[in-house]
């Protein structure tokens, strides 16, 4: 079977896999399924998707033109990472506010679409059988509390929280029942048949879920003091392929560790100098309680925050053509991330646009409590998520139709998320920051990530608690109070998944100064923006590669 093939084998399993993604990228064939997290279903998933990577691995490279020699690589290295995505001590304690089973269904629906009536009463389908997926999750959780491997109280907790928010709200309001359907004679029909299918089986099955937590494993949770990876039987194992998994390159978490610290250090000497620079105040103390304490650098409503995050990628997208050759078709919207979700959930997320384009890439934004986010890191935030960052780079992935579906919408998370990293630094090039506030914003979230890589490594590899982790946080960064709680909750919850971002950054910055370095004044920007984005999401071996090769075409 050549490379193709095997492209498409591997993509069709993800789908059949995943349903509830098919979806969401406009794949439209499995919308009345559901997902299936049982054993005997992740064991065949893997004995197929292990024999691609086999197929893949007898085809030679050397036999291969360029983008083809990439495909295989990237197709081994992601069954790779298949086998620890459904880890199963991964399964067990994932109660949690962000990878929990019920954030993701309703974050899920807020983003699902249905183009024709057929998807729509397809849908249906699915959703009365959302309480085969929770019983599913459930069986892992109750193994995992007879096993003594369960999440730490402070995760449960805030899962809870968002499933007893959910249940609470109105019909009129549900998320499923407001999904995005088309107009025709039978919308009113199906909204009804839709507002059943809450009623009759995922309110129930949530709610389900929701007591089972709450009465047999909430008891149980881990103390906060023993939060991480390392307190767990096969933790410290696991841990160590996250960080390989996530990273894509070889680091212990030592290495991360000491890397954090670095670029922590160098965050630091920012924040005096912008801090003199913008508001009088180099002592970082005094600079880290007025950035948390002044009201005058906080939205004074949702309407405000979310103008001013329009203003930013409105500006972005005009300044891009400047920066890159290739730019997306795909428009960037803007939307609130679902009420019963947003207080426990981080400052803004991105979801890619689909195949079929029937909806555009969305940037969520928070609007649980505007007034207590801060303008002086919106930019920042809006630059990252939208443009130049995660919109600009997953829309021109999924607009690549030379490159098969698996790259197109595969997210290596150190690409992606360094590549959003990247943007923040990018963007003060670009002339997006108009004040030394809002480089301060730029530093706050660098020192952000740096302060990821201390923390990440601090709780699931040195035994840290949840209250030195958020201490390191507190004291190095000016990231609110109620934030840095729900920043480490995820990193407890989410190993390894957050140093990807310092990570990626440093070596997308690493391959450009290599290539200013070698070429001189033939290095052309655009050039190599489009190097680094026209290939799908990679590993950073394989970016590096990449950039090898453009700078071997020019000298």
């Amino acid at each position: 079977m050549g490379i193709a093939e095997l492209s498409n084998q591997y993509w069709d399993l993800q789908m059949r896999f995943s349903p509830e993604s098919a979806t969401m990228y406009g794949d439209h064939r499995f919308d009345s399924e559901i997902s299936d997290v049982t054993p005997n279903s992740l064991s065949r998933v893997m004995v197929e998707l292990r024999d691609v990577a086999r197929q893949a691995e007898t085809i030679m490279p050397g036999s291969l033109p360029k983008q083809d020699r990439i495909t295989r690589q990237m197709l081994i290295d992601a069954v790779e990472s298949s086998e620890t995505a459904i880890d199963e001590l991964g399964l067990m304690l994932r109660i949690d506010p962000m990878l929990g089973v019920h954030s993701m269904l309703i974050a899920g629906s807020s983003m699902t679409v249905a183009d024709q009536p057929e998807h729509a009463n397809m849908l249906l389908e699915r959703y009365r059988k959302v309480g085969g997926l929770i019983e599913g999750h459930l069986a892992w959780h109750l193994e995992g509390l007879a096993k003594g491997k369960v999440p730490p109280t402070g995760n449960i907790e805030r899962s809870l929280a968002q499933m007893d928010t959910y249940l609470a709200s109105s019909f009129e309001t549900d998320p499923f029942i407001n999904i995005s359907v088309p107009e025709w004679s039978g919308k009113d029909a199906w909204i009804a048949a839709m507002t059943d299918v809450v009623k009759a089986s995922v309110r129930p099955a949530i709610q389900k879920y929701r007591d089972t937590i709450r009465d047999e494993i909430a008891p149980h949770g881990r103390s906060q003091d023993r939060a991480g990876l390392s307190w767990v039987d096969g933790g410290a194992e696991y841990y160590e392929r996250l960080i390989k998994d996530f990273t894509t390159v070889a680091l212990t978490a030592d290495e991360i560790h000491d890397i954090g610290l670095e670029e922590m250090a160098h965050s630091l000497e920012e924040f005096s100098i912008y801090g003199q620079a913008a508001l009088g105040i180099s002592a970082l103390p005094d600079l880290f309680d007025r950035l948390r304490t002044d009201e005058t650098l906080r939205f004074d409503s949702t309407e405000e925050l979310m103008e001013f995050n329009r203003t930013v990628i409105r500006k972005a997208e005009a300044m891009a053509p400047v920066w890159f050759g290739r730019l997306p078709q795909a428009p960037c919207e803007m939307a609130e991330i679902p009420a019963s979700l947003a207080p426990n959930m981080p400052p803004a997320y991105y979801f890619p646009p689909p195949s079929d384009g029937s909806r555009p890439g969305t940037y969520f934004i928070n609007t649980a409590d505007p007034k207590t986010v801060h303008r002086f890191d919106m930019v920042a935030t809006a630059v990252h998520e939208a443009v130049p960052g995660h919109h600009l780079q997953c829309a021109i992935n999924a607009e690549a139709g030379d490159l098969p579906m698996f790259r197109r919408y595969g997210f290596v998370v150190a690409y992606s998320e360094g590549w959003g990293l990247y943007s923040e630094r990018l963007a003060d090039e670009m002339g997006l920051y108009e004040s030394d506030l809002d480089r301060i914003g730029m530093v706050a979230a660098d020192a952000w990530r740096a302060a990821r890589l201390v923390v990440d490594t601090g709780i699931h590899a040195k035994g840290w608690s949840r209250d030195q982790a958020i201490t390191y946080m507190t004291e190095n960064t000016p990231i609110k109070h109620d934030t840095v709680a729900i920043e480490v909750d995820r990193y407890i919850g989410f190993p390894g998944q957050a140093l990807t971002y310092k990570i990626g950054q440093r070596e997308f910055r690493r391959l450009r100064s290599m290539a200013e370095d070698r070429l001189g004044d033939r290095f052309d920007i655009r050039s190599f923006h489009d190097t680094v984005l026209t290939s799908g999401a990679v590993t950073l071996p394989v970016l590096a590669d990449l950039v090898e090769e453009w700078i071997a075409s020019i000298v």
